[in-house]
């Protein structure tokens, strides 16, 4: 036996079971879930909507008005973009708004739950330039932890989390918002 496998068969013998600790349950603040979600989704540098179904269009329309090469994957806005065009990089590449369902959204920080189900493209959550969600009210959930706890990871072959629009502050500590996907986030709470 070396000196590696001797340290690691020490190391396997001195195993220590301690329990994970107890989860405390986190009171949800004072106030609304919904008023909650807006204010968080505000402070990530996203833009936020609350509305009925058949108002996110005009929304839209006044918000993106500039908007010509827009891909929808809801039955509430007119795409002018098809996913299901099989010529790639080029149709995915040229989206200038994406607008996708939300499976649920969360309070504590503004955060939006999307699926492959919710998707015709993995590739158009990341590489459009402005990006829509649209999140129903009663799936808004206090915290992470409610989230988790909703969430079905071997349901989907992909899920993410989507907080605000993209944004780094590596190059000399300047925020630069956009910078690696969409420049910008509006999301609708809608019932």
């Amino acid at each position: 036996m070396n000196s590696r496998d001797q340290i690691l068969s020490r190391v396997g013998q001195h195993r220590y079971d301690s329990p994970l600790p107890d989860l405390p349950s986190f009171d949800p603040p004072e106030g609304s879930v919904i008023d909650a979600f807006g204010r968080a989704v505000e402070t990530t540098a996203g833009k936020y909507v609350n509305c009925y179904a058949d108002e996110v269009a005009a929304h839209i329309g006044r918000i993106h008005s500039r908007a010509d090469r827009i891909a929808s994957t809801t039955g509430l806005v007119n795409g002018t973009v098809d996913l299901r065009d099989d010529s790639g990089s080029q149709v995915v590449g040229s989206i200038e708004l994406f607008v996708c369902m939300a499976e649920l959204g969360v309070a504590e920080n503004g955060a939006v739950w999307i699926t492959d189900s919710r998707l015709r493209s993995r590739a158009a959550l990341f590489a459009t330039q402005h990006l829509a969600v649209v999140v129903r009210r009663d799936s808004i959930v206090w915290n992470m932890h409610d989230a988790y706890r909703r969430i079905t990871i071997n349901k989907e072959g992909f899920g993410v989390f989507v907080c605000g629009p993209s944004k780094t502050a590596d190059i000399e500590q300047s925020l630069v918002i956009g910078a690696h996907g969409p420049r910008s986030l509006t999301v609708f709470a809608i019932e």
